[in-house]
C-alpha cells in the first residue's frame, strides 16, 4: 500500500476492518454517532486529536501513524482550499 496516496478515511476503514469492528461498534468505542464515522471514512470530516487517539485505542493501532495520516489529511485539505482562491 502506498501510504502517501491513501486517504485518512481509507486508513481508518482498513484499521477498523482489521480490528473486526463495524462502524457502529467503533462509533460507540470513540463516543460519536455512527454517521460521524461514515464522514471520517468518506474523508468528508477529519477527526480531532482526541477522537484520533480514541480511534487508535479502539482499533489497537499505533497512534503515531494515525496522527501522521490525520496531519497529512489536514495539510492536503488546507492546500486544496488555498488553491481554490
Amino acid at each position: 500500500m502506498d501510504f502517501q496516496r491513501v486517504s485518512f478515511g481509507c486508513h481508518l476503514r482498513e484499521l477498523r476492518e482489521r480490528a473486526n469492528l463495524s462502524q457502529s461498534e467503533i462509533a460507540q468505542k470513540i463516543g460519536v454517532a455512527e454517521w460521524i464515522v461514515e464522514l471520517f471514512e468518506d474523508d468528508t470530516r477529519i477527526p480531532n486529536r482526541r477522537q484520533t487517539y480514541a480511534i487508535a485505542r479502539a482499533v489497537r493501532a499505533d497512534d503515531f501513524w494515525l496522527m501522521q495520516w490525520r496531519e497529512t489529511a489536514l495539510h492536503n485539505r488546507r492546500r486544496h482550499h488555498a488553491s481554490d482562491m
